[in-house]
């Protein structure tokens, strides 16, 4: 497996990439000559060039929503990648369409389709450190920013995506980080992804009883930044 390094160009151009203008130098055509798997690792603004895995700097909670081009609770209809080809080079996208259950905040067709950099096809692989892994019919509130042009169009990358899990115990639906951790405040979209231990005494079943709904998070976002009349249409409770 070989590491791919874009550390300085990512500083440069990560919040406005084209994927369409990808350069030669930094397409999988290129890394993937070096084998079946690569695995692209970013520094992003905000870090330093010793950093040796993707890393992003939390955003503040109000940030993360003005940043957003808009808001969504969507659920996962497919994801499949496909080769992205400019001239002589290529690298590998992934397409994920979404049925967009409740616009949040902002302005969005009723169907979105997510192009970000990376994914699997045959033998051939390219891995962004970091970037979020979809599922067919998993149902997340994403923060979305760039699409099309950043190399993962979520706001903060990883910090963009909360999962929306079940709690069998209360039979409801509750908020969770991309790392699986119950969202019990908005003060907890500033804490690191990786390394954070879980603030506080509770056990893992108090945090899932006091994590934040769909619903309340949903609200919380709006109270920043609204979404447009027309297009709100709030899923019914769960």
């Amino acid at each position: 497996m070989k590491i791919f390094s874009l550390t300085s160009w990512f500083e440069k151009r990560i919040r406005h990439l084209d994927l369409t203008e990808f350069p030669g130098r930094a397409s999988s055509s290129a890394a993937l000559n070096w084998g079946r798997r690569v695995v692209v690792r970013l520094a992003l603004v905000g870090t330093g060039p010793s950093l040796q895995a993707t890393s992003v700097v939390p955003p503040e909670f109000d940030q993360l929503v003005r940043e957003s081009d808009f808001v969504v609770r969507a659920k996962v209809l497919s994801v499949n990648s496909e080769w992205l080809e400019r001239g002589k080079s290529r690298t590998i996208v992934t397409k994920v369409e979404l049925d967009v259950l409740e616009v949040i905040a902002g302005e969005v067709d009723a169907k979105v389709t997510l192009t970000m950099l990376g994914g699997k096809i045959g033998e051939r692989e390219m891995v962004i450190e970091g970037a979020p892994h979809f599922v067919v019919g998993e149902e997340d509130i994403l923060f979305v920013q760039g699409n099309g042009r950043q190399v993962v169009p979520l706001t903060a990358m990883m910090h963009g995506r909360y999962r929306i899990m079940r709690d069998p115990a209360e039979d409801r639906s509750y908020v969770a980080r991309e790392n699986g951790e119950p969202l019990t405040e908005t003060a907890q979209v500033t804490q690191a992804m990786e390394g954070a231990l879980p603030g506080g005494p509770l056990s893992r079943e108090e945090r899932i009883e006091r994590a934040l709904s769909p619903e309340e998070f949903a609200k919380r976002i709006r109270a920043v930044k609204p979404a447009a009349a027309s297009t709100s249409t709030p899923p019914e409770n769960d």
